[in-house]
This record gives structure tokens, sequence and C-alpha cells, in this order.
């Protein structure tokens, strides 16, 4: 029982000593054209794996980082990438880096022209046709010929029989 309270008081000390090495880097996102938070936007601690993204109020918070000074990268979908250069972050503090605006990122386009060469729907043919050419029969993991129809859309089996789409005696 004494070495188990021994294993856990050393635990504690080591997960205080590891929480006094680390601090935190908080900021808000807004975008600078309606002065709106944006949600989702990546915020990327660089040379590290330490990423997060802002809540439903432009906030984020970036947990565990080592004390030291670091460039952090903030990208958004539609805007130009932020990067905040030279944020130092102090054991058991907190930095805030602020409220970060980000500015639209346009880009130009050609005209796209878009055709069409086909009716949606063709008046002249009021049915749909499948086709089961050769090659699909021989590539078939089945030899049975029922079991190949099966396959098509609009086809069911049934303990009667096989009904083709509308084919049942309630369908009219």
């Amino acid at each position: 029982m004494r070495f188990l309270y021994i294993i856990i008081i050393f635990l504690l000390i080591r997960s205080i000593s590891f929480a006094q090495n680390s601090g935190l880097i908080t900021g808000k996102i807004l975008d600078a054209k309606h002065n709106e938070t944006l949600i989702g936007v990546t915020i990327v601690v660089k040379g590290t794996s330490y990423a997060t993204q802002t809540n439903s109020e432009g906030i984020f918070t970036l947990k565990n980082i080592k004390a030291g000074e670091y460039n952090i990268e903030i990208k958004y979908l539609g805007f130009k990438t932020v990067l905040k250069t030279e944020v130092k972050v102090i054991a058991a503090q907190t930095t805030n880096i602020g409220t970060i605006e980000m500015q639209t990122a346009s880009t130009n386009m050609d005209e796209v022209v878009i055709l069409g060469k086909k009716p949606l729907i063709d008046v002249d043919k009021p049915q749909t046709v499948n086709t089961i050419s050769q090659d699909n029969i021989e590539l078939a993991p089945s030899r049975q010929l029922q079991q190949i129809i099966n396959t098509q859309p609009g086809v069911i089996q049934s303990p009667a029989g096989v009904n083709i789409r509308g084919g049942r005696t309630y369908e009219t």
C-alpha cells in the first residue's frame, strides 16, 4: 500500500512540473471586412504538431505549448494566410496574441462557359433501356442468367418470380 502512495505522489509531482514548463496561446479571429467572428479558422504553431481551430465566438486556445518563441500561422479558406512571428510563450502563463483581422483573398478566374448538348429528357423515348453487353456478362461473378438480370436496376426477385419495373400485378 505504501508503494502505491509513493507512485501516486511521484506522478502528481511530475504532472505539476510538466504544467509549469508549458503555457497557453489564445486569441480571437475576425473578418476584417465585416468585423464578424470566423468559425473554424485553423491556427498552427509552425515547426510543431500543435494546432487548433476557432470556436463559435472566433476564439482559440493552444494548450501545453512549451516555453519559447514561436511563429503562428492562421489559415482560413477564402482568406489570406496570416503569419504572427515571435510569439513568446512563458511557462505557466497565457500569451494572448490579441484580435487578428483576416483579409479576404480574391482570385480572378477566366470566363466559364457551359454548353448543353443533350436534353435532359428525350420526349420521344419514354421508356428506360438497359443493355447488358457480352463483356459485362463475362466479367460478372455469376454464371447464372437469373443472377445477372437481378443486378440490373428495377429488377426485383420475389418468390413469385422476377418482376421488372412496374410488372407486378398491383402496379399499374
